[in-house]
């Protein structure tokens, strides 16, 4: 089945697949006196993979399959860049003897894989694991995690739920087992008192580590992967959310070494205890994880207590919580002046304390109340730059919004269909409603934007036909010329 691993989708097998597994993969994972020589070989067939060559291997009696020292010519000539040309004999000669030092590593692996060889020859050991009592080893390992996933669901009531999976490549088989959390609550204390309570999302954990190293209680190397499974942009105070697709690294904090004790032990039942209570608990006194907790909610509702607010810096607060809108936003593909109401009501609906000050929610309503204060005069500019380019492409309209308004349509989402020029003309329009209220908002004079973009020439005499009279536009101030395209708008309604 396909699994996304938090860095990519891989295929993985359900743990049963142990007990089907073939003579290579058996020889992969099983622990004896054959692990360092395996060890020593798949090392070096790194080395071999960069350059696209066949991995080497060897029989059963120890001596290398046909073809291995072909596969290491093709490695040295590579390494060497003696497939390259060269100006001169000097030169060749000349690179040949600065690359010898890219040797250095694979010689030491070379010597190494070696007297690994020949050590097994020397001990008679075969090549091959026994089968039969490997499976043994896998049955039972089997049914301790299968055993121990179970409990953990039963005992949490399902708030977490663990599953194994098993990834075979080549001479490596990959021990995931996928952690999920749900209907939890972080307790916000601060020392000792408890100021607020934050009802979670679904936290995702993947714990990655090597197959052999679990069967052998040796699990020196464990990956720890996190997401926090909001629908909009809140990010969990122990997992870095540096990208939305990917899963960041899982601060376990101060239940670190236990987490990994009793994981390595296979203890599901206690590491699920210690996972509940770490991502249960936040204390702003001593706590400073990847986030804070305030990026958890949108701004700082009404009902929480002043002694939660404070905790957090005001700035912090508001711009973690105005990315989060307009992540969300974005997401849905809202856009200009939808997208300050939309912000403006998200602000309403949780009663943040900052209305009014947070600068995210000032600025929208700044435009929202221009475009309602000016409404006539906004849609007569954009109508006026909109029938200045109505019979032009697609192209050509953005070439406009962006010498305006530095600003263009991203035409990737429209339909490929009859409906995409209307489909981009709407969002065309919805651009220009946008871009002209800001700039009023700013102070900006349209009439001179509109003579830079060739559409008005205010300084010559022009006629203007409006409902049948010819309108003298070269000795007009800017209230006339508002009032004019407003008697325009309300003649393109009626």
């Amino acid at each position: 089945m396909d699994y996304f691993n938090g860095q990519g989708t891989i295929v993985v097998k359900d743990l049963s697949h142990l007990n089907n597994l073939s003579q290579e993969e058996l020889n992969s994972i099983a622990t004896g006196p054959q692990d360092v020589f395996f060890s020593h070989l798949e090392d070096f067939n790194r080395l071999l993979t960069y350059h696209n060559i066949e991995p080497l291997d060897v029989t059963n009696k120890w001596n290398w399959k046909p073809g291995s020292y072909d596969k290491i010519k093709e490695y040295l000539k590579k390494t060497m860049f003696l497939h390259k040309k060269a100006p001169n004999v000097y030169k060749l000669i000349e690179r040949t003897h600065t690359r010898n030092s890219y040797l250095g590593y694979a010689k030491e692996k070379a010597r190494q894989i070696e007297i690994s060889r020949d050590a097994m020859k020397f001990s008679g050991v075969n090549r091959d694991v026994d089968v039969d009592k490997f499976k043994a080893i896998c049955n039972d390992f089997i049914t301790k995690i299968t055993n121990q996933c179970n409990q953990v669901k039963s005992i949490t009531e399902s708030k977490v739920i663990m599953v194994p999976y098993i990834y075979i490549k080549n001479h490596n088989i990959d021990f995931y087992l996928d952690i999920t959390l749900n209907q939890l609550n972080m307790s916000i204390f601060n020392g000792e008192k408890q100021i607020h309570s934050i009802p979670l999302s679904d936290i995702h954990i993947i714990c990655k580590s090597n197959l052999k190293d679990v069967l052998n209680n040796n699990n020196r190397n464990i990956q720890w992967l996190g997401k926090y499974k909001s629908k909009s942009y809140f990010k969990f105070p122990y997992i870095s959310a540096s990208s939305v697709r990917h899963y960041g690294a899982v601060c376990l904090d101060r239940y670190l070494d236990d987490v990994n004790t009793v994981y390595r032990k296979c203890d599901y039942v206690t590491m699920s205890m210690y996972l509940m209570t770490w991502a249960q608990y936040y204390n702003t006194s001593h706590a400073n994880p990847y986030n804070q907790p305030n990026l958890l909610h949108y701004g700082m509702p009404e009902d929480i207590s002043n002694e939660y607010k404070n905790s957090f810096p005001l700035r912090n607060v508001q711009n973690g919580c105005s990315d989060n809108i307009k992540y969300e936003l974005r997401k849905k593909d809202v856009k200009y002046l939808f997208k300050d109401s939309d912000l403006r009501q998200k602000c309403i609906d949780v009663k943040c304390k900052f209305i009014g000050s947070c600068p995210a929610n000032v600025v929208a309503n700044n435009r929202l109340d221009k475009y309602t204060e000016n409404q006539y005069e906004i849609e007569a500019y954009t109508g006026l730059i909109y029938d200045s380019i109505a019979h032009e492409l697609s192209n050509k309209k953005n070439e406009l919004l962006d010498n305006m308004f530095g600003d263009w349509i991203n035409t990737q989402n429209l339909s490929n269909d009859d409906n995409y020029h209307n489909e981009f003309d709407i969002h065309f329009v919805n651009a220009l409603l946008f871009h002209v209220t800001r700039a009023l908002v700013k102070g900006q004079n349209m009439l001179y934007k509109l003579e830079e973009a060739g559409i008005i020439n205010v300084k010559e005499v022009e006629v203007v036909e409006e409902a049948g009279v010819e309108v003298d536009l070269s000795n007009m101030d800017t209230s006339e010329m508002e009032t004019l395209m407003q008697t325009w708008v309300e003649s393109q309604r009626s």
